[in-house]
C-alpha cells in the first residue's frame, strides 16, 4: 500500500482539498433562509428590519463589498441604553436563530456599549449611543455606498 501525503495528487491527477468544506459554509450565497439561499444584501435588510422593530436608531447599511475582502455589508445601529443595546442584540440573535442563521461570533454582550455580530458577510454593530459617537464607525466609511432606511422601512440609496 502506497501512502500519500495529505493534498498529494489522487490517481486521477487532480488534487485532493486539504480541508472539504471548510470555507465553503462561509461564503455570503451559501448562507440559507429556511433551506433557500439568500444574498448578503437581503441577510443585512433583514437585520435591519428586525434592529428597526426593536426601536434601534439611526440605522445605516454600509456597502462595503468594494473595500474589503471580510464582508460585504456593515449594519450599524444604536441603542438608548445598555438594556436596549443589549436587548436588540438579543432579540437579532433570536430571530436570525429561528430563521437558522447563526453568527460566526458575538463581541461586547457583558458590556453593553459596543456589541459585534459577525454573520459571514454581513457585521452588525450595536452601539450605545455615546460609544457610537466617540468610535466614529461611520465616519470611517464615508467613502462607501450607504443604504438608509426610511420610516415606511423602504431602503433608499444614499452616497
Amino acid at each position: 500500500m502506497v501512502r500519500r501525503a495529505p493534498g498529494a495528487p489522487q490517481k486521477s491527477g487532480r488534487l485532493k482539498p486539504p480541508l472539504p468544506g471548510l470555507f465553503r459554509r462561509w461564503l455570503p450565497e451559501r448562507r440559507t433562509f429556511l433551506g433557500r439561499k439568500i444574498s448578503s444584501k437581503t441577510l443585512a435588510l433583514n437585520i435591519s428590519r428586525i434592529a428597526l422593530d426593536n426601536k434601534a436608531k439611526e440605522i445605516v447599511i454600509i456597502d462595503i463589498a468594494e473595500k474589503v475582502d471580510y464582508a460585504d455589508y456593515l449594519v450599524i445601529c444604536t441603542g438608548t441604553s445598555r438594556r436596549h443595546v443589549k436587548a436588540i442584540s438579543n432579540e437579532l440573535e433570536g430571530n436570525m436563530k429561528r430563521k437558522r442563521i447563526v453568527p460566526l461570533g458575538i463581541e461586547g454582550e457583558i458590556d453593553g456599549n459596543w456589541i459585534l455580530m459577525d454573520y459571514g458577510s454581513v457585521i452588525v454593530h450595536i452601539f450605545h449611543s455615546d460609544t457610537r459617537h466617540y468610535y466614529d464607525i461611520d465616519g470611517l466609511w464615508l467613502d462607501a455606498d450607504r443604504l438608509a432606511f426610511d420610516e415606511d422601512l423602504k431602503p433608499s440609496s444614499k452616497s
